[in-house]
C-alpha cells in the first residue's frame, strides 16, 4: 500500500502545567514513520507544552524527517479547531493546516529526496529530543483528551476514512529505557467511532510501565 494523502481535524487541547516541570505534547497527522526501519516522516501538527515556570505554550509546526521540525509563527490557543492535511506527489510534499476558529491557514510546498508513504497516522504523543541518531522521549504534558475527526487517507489512489483501512491502535507507555517520562503517564486511543473517521486519545497518569 502506498499512501499519498492523510487528513484530520482536532480541537487544540489545554495544557495542565506544574511550576518547575517542563512537559510536551504533540498532535499531528502524517505519512510514514510507522515501520521501525523507516527513515522518513512527513507531518504537520500542533503542540500543547508547559515551560519550566509552569506556563502553557501553544504553537504550530511541521517536520520532514530526517530534517529538524520547523515552528511556525501562527497564533494558536486551546479550544481552536484545527484541520490538517499532508499530500505527497513524487518529490513534492504539500502541508496545510487551517485554524478554523481564527480563520487562518498555513500552506507550504516543499521538495524532498526522501519520503515514506507506507503508512498514515493520526497521533497524540510526547515528542522526542534528538541529537543525531540518539533520541530521548520528553515528559508528556497532561493534555486531558484530544478527539480526532474527519480522519481519512488516500492509499493506492483510493480515498477512504480511517476505519476502512487496517487500523493499528498505538498506546504511549512510559518506562522505556529511552524515556524520561514519569513511569505511569501515557496516552491511550479509543476505538474508531461508528462514522469510521473519529476517535479520542486520553492522557493517563495511571498506566503500568511496560
Amino acid at each position: 500500500m502506498t499512501f499519498s494523502v492523510v487528513s484530520g481535524s482536532w480541537t487544540q487541547p489545554a495544557a495542565t502545567c506544574t511550576a518547575g516541570t517542563a512537559t510536551w505534547s504533540s498532535f499531528w497527522v502524517g505519512l510514514g514513520g510507522y515501520a521501525e526501519t523507516s527513515q522518513a516522516l512527513e507531518q504537520i501538527g500542533t503542540d500543547s507544552d508547559c515551560d519550566a515556570s509552569g506556563r502553557p505554550v501553544y504553537y504550530v509546526w511541521y517536520e520532514l524527517v530526517p530534517e529538524a521540525p520547523v515552528q511556525l509563527r501562527m497564533k494558536l490557543s486551546p479550544g481552536d479547531r484545527i484541520d490538517a492535511v499532508v499530500v505527497v506527489h513524487d518529490a513534492t510534499v504539500i502541508l496545510r493546516l487551517r485554524d478554523l476558529t481564527r480563520n487562518t491557514v498555513f500552506t507550504r510546498h516543499l521538495q524532498t529526496s526522501t519520503t515514506d508513504l507506507t503508512s498514515a497516522e493520526w497521533i497524540a504523543e510526547a515528542p522526542s529530543n534528538c541529537d543525531g541518531p540518539s533520541c530521548t522521549v520528553l515528559p508528556l504534558t497532561n493534555f486531558g483528551t484530544v478527539s480526532f475527526s474527519g480522519a481519512a487517507a488516500v492509499g493506492d489512489g483510493h480515498a477512504a476514512p480511517l476505519g476502512s483501512w487496517t487500523v493499528t491502535p498505538i498506546e504511549l507507555l512510559a518506562g522505556d529505557r529511552l524515556a524520561v517520562m514519569p513511569s505511569s503517564t501515557g496516552a491511550v486511543p479509543s476505538p474508531v467511532g461508528p462514522d469510521g473517521g473519529s476517535f479520542t486519545i486520553s492522557y493517563s497518569d495511571e498506566l503500568p510501565a511496560p
